[in-house]
């Protein structure tokens, strides 16, 4: 019964969460062959997003062969992926300013808590299309699109330019849900469209998009 599994996995978290017991695989030597629960993650995490800030050890496949399931191990304190808190120490260590794909991807299909998602709405780490200067919050951008680079007070999303993005997307979607937004307000649009008193050419375009 699923009560009972659960008083069982918190016993065996009791027992084992302190001591390096679950083996783990690697392509690079290291001191121990098992290590903490807390210290791996499951064979199916996607950790290639992170290999510039460090080795991520994985549970051993072995496991996997012998019927030792993710539910087990996550009992076991197993991570399923990387910490927010750890992830937003490193921004400034991995490369994202210019493609922040990975990073998006990774935290749309990673288990995030209200306060992770709280957190992701209002702190500064996504790049802006012509503005280095700075990182911004999601609220602060708008997501990339062709019809809106006709607007230069509009900060949109810096993104690969191969890989569409829109607000039906995966992507667009999640981001959206943190704040970004779509499509800016009329007012400021018609405001810069009647400033364009030289400018015919980008005032139709301004009311073409309208």
């Amino acid at each position: 019964p699923s009560h009972e599994q659960s008083i069982f996995g918190s016993f065996c978290l009791s027992v084992l969460q302190n001591r390096r017991c679950i083996p783990f695989d690697s392509s690079i030597p290291t001191a121990f062959s098992a290590d903490c629960p807390s210290n791996l993650y499951l064979y199916s995490a996607e950790l290639e997003a992170f290999d510039s800030i460090g080795n991520f050890h994985k549970v051993s496949q072995s496991l996997k062969h012998i019927g030792v399931s993710d539910e087990f191990l996550l009992a076991l304190g197993v991570r399923k992926s990387v910490a927010i808190d750890f992830l937003f120490s490193k921004l400034d260590t991995l490369q994202w300013s210019s493609d922040p794909k990975p990073l998006i991807e990774y935290l749309r299909t990673a288990t995030l808590t209200p306060k992770d998602i709280s957190k992701l709405k209002s702190t500064q780490y996504l790049p802006c299309e012509n503005d280095v200067s700075r990182m911004f919050a999601p609220y602060e951008l708008y997501l990339p699109d062709r019809d809106l680079r006709i607007f230069p007070f509009l900060r949109l999303l810096q993104w690969p330019s191969q890989d569409e993005i829109t607000e039906r997307s995966q992507n667009g979607r999640f981001l959206v849900g943190l704040g970004m937004k779509v499509l800016p307000p009329l007012i400021e649009i018609l405001r810069f469209a009647s400033d364009q008193v030289s400018e015919n050419k980008m005032r139709i375009q301004c009311l073409e998009y309208v």
